[in-house]
């Protein structure tokens, strides 16, 4: 049995979204450590540590999907959650071993992490094209 893939087209781009790997997981586990809220920016994030969560994004990206960060960015939440319900789709049987194992704590810290360090990016983004139109 093959590895799953899902296409999805969004505006009239070919994305497509994988199934982790075990190897894939144990990467994240392993480099996130046991508790991945705590990898999460702080407010006060500076544009270094912003930098770092670019790279660890473009880094871990790749592992569920073909989309690059710069062209995720250009798409409106409601696109994204179409990505998100894919990834969950082709995720299942890992998501599902990952309740009976006891791992979903860790995966809904990876989660809320993620989030986080995404909010951040888009803040930065943001203010940074606010003062290039100022």
């Amino acid at each position: 049995m093959a590895r799953k893939i899902q296409e999805l087209t969004l505006d009239n781009k070919k994305v497509e979204v994988y199934e982790l790997r075990v190897k894939d997981v144990m990467q994240l586990f392993e480099e996130l450590g046991d508790d991945p809220s705590k990898k999460a920016i702080p407010p006060e994030a500076s544009v270094k540590e912003e930098l770092s969560v670019k790279a660890k994004i473009e880094k871990y990206l790749p592992l569920a999907t073909n989309l690059q960060l710069d062209a995720m960015m250009e798409y409106a939440p409601s696109e994204l959650k179409e990505v998100y319900d894919a990834f969950m789709q082709v995720n299942t049987v890992f998501l599902e071993v990952a309740k009976e194992l006891g791992l979903l704590t860790a995966l809904e810290a990876l989660k809320r992490a993620a989030i986080e360090d995404f909010q951040k990016l888009y803040v930065s983004s943001s203010s940074q094209d606010m003062e290039q139109t100022s």
